[in-house]
């Protein structure tokens, strides 16, 4: 559940509360849920400056996601009082920085499923614990591309519009290159084709770049994820996917606890994604779940 905007030092927080729509079969908050609140709390804070979608458009402009990582140290639980914290960085010549910090709430972490429930439906408010250390950390690389040339723009004023930047690391912004393993086909653990349906298309007529993750997310060997969460993913958009179009999610392990995923186009073999996650144990990065 989204509430409102909050800004301090350039940065912009929302008081954040864990869906049962973002969470698994044990409680807690999911992977894709944590990467999609990003991308909600990005269109909010591009939205207040002026730079949103529909406002680029009105210019002939578009956003385009080309490079993120996650770092994650803990998934919270269902009703957990979190702030997503998000920040635009100083641009390096055509490239958008914009890094991502999530918070616990002060008494943000339940003890137990019943506590939360009171506290949801007493209307308690939700208050920044201002020396709670991040969970989660990411950032992200973008370019704002001309709609008919698909030309990269450099971040002028008129670009910028009333957008303010701070300079903070939450991540430092590199973004080292996914190698695809080596070999033939036969490498892959899982090749899966499918098509993009009506629900994957975005506001620019193309794939929603959640739809990658939530495809490479969904076709994980089960001797990866069993009794692990993802510690860290990377993600890289390389080209644009359509409706309808065939493609193929593959993913290998490369090492134990590893894996590299790709999408391709099942008609040429072009790559349209290509990700890396690495896995810990579950009990390392998650409390379990109490009740009353």
């Amino acid at each position: 559940m989204i509430h409102f905007l909050i800004m301090t030092d350039k940065k912009y927080s929302i008081p954040f509360t864990v869906p049962s729509s973002w969470i698994d079969g044990h409680c807690r908050f999911t992977t894709f849920g944590m990467i999609s609140a990003a991308q909600d709390v990005t269109a909010v804070h591009y939205g207040s400056g002026g730079l949103s979608i529909p406002h680029l458009q009105k210019k002939g402009l578009t956003w385009v996601l080309v490079k993120q990582r996650f770092e994650i140290n803990e998934y919270p639980l269902w009703m957990d009082s979190l702030y997503l914290q998000t920040w635009a960085k100083p641009p390096k010549g055509p490239f958008f920085f914009r890094d991502y910090a999530y918070t616990y709430a002060k008494n943000g972490r339940k003890a137990t499923m019943d506590r939360a429930l009171l506290d949801v439906s007493s209307g308690e408010r939700t208050e920044r614990d201002e020396h709670a250390l991040p969970f989660l950390r990411a950032t992200s690389n973008w370019m704002v591309l001309d709609t008919e040339s698909l030309k990269p723009l450099k971040p002028t004023d008129n670009v910028m519009g009333s957008l303010e930047l701070c300079s903070d690391d939450s991540l430092e912004s590199s973004f080292p290159k996914i190698n695809l393993p080596d070999g033939t086909s036969s490498v892959w653990d899982i090749e899966h084709k499918f098509s993009p349906t009506i629900t994957d298309i975005d506001i620019n007529s193309h794939v929603n770049n959640l739809s990658y993750i939530r495809w490479i997310l969904s076709y994980i060997p089960q001797k990866v994820y069993e009794g692990r969460l993802i510690s860290s993913l990377e993600t890289y958009y390389i080209s644009s996917a359509v409706f309808s179009q065939k493609l193929i999610c593959r993913v290998c392990e490369i090492e134990q606890n590893t894996c590299v995923h790709s999408i391709i186009r099942e008609q040429d073999g072009s790559e349209v994604f290509r990700a890396k996650t690495v896995w810990k144990n579950e009990d390392s990065l998650c409390r379990k779940i109490v009740i009353e």
